[in-house]
């Protein structure tokens, strides 16, 4: 697998698109759960793509750009894609913190067109 993006938050590493061996586009997305040391795959990308960037940001993973053919490069993805993930809670039922704040401040809110946990979603980006 090649091409892919990553990105952490939390406890976790986000692995995102790609190609595999075949060439095919990939919109598959893994994670590492860092404590117990496992690969789980969750909810795939809306759109396939590699060559793609993502970021955490706003306690949501980030992903944007990329190709979706591999032999067409003028072929470029213009979509943000961002993946809200669900709540956890420990064994007691307690919820956990999923996002981590920082004390930076932004001048603007992202508006999100859904929010569902557990699941990708669109982003308007510029």
């Amino acid at each position: 697998r090649v091409g892919v993006a990553a990105a952490s938050l939390n406890r976790y590493l986000y692995v995102a698109g790609g190609r595999n061996s075949n060439g095919h586009v990939l919109g598959s997305v893994e994670r590492l759960d860092s404590v117990l040391g496992r690969w789980d795959t969750i909810d795939s990308l809306l759109v396939s793509r590699f060559g793609l960037g993502a970021v955490s940001l706003w306690g949501r993973i980030l992903v944007l750009g990329g190709s979706s053919a591999v032999d067409d490069f003028n072929s470029n993805i213009g979509a943000c894609e961002h993946y809200c993930p669900p709540i956890l809670q420990d064994s007691s039922g307690t919820q956990l913190a999923m996002a981590s704040r920082s004390s930076t401040s932004f001048s603007a809110s992202p508006s999100f067109e859904q929010q569902i946990p557990g699941r990708w979603g669109f982003l308007g980006c510029i």
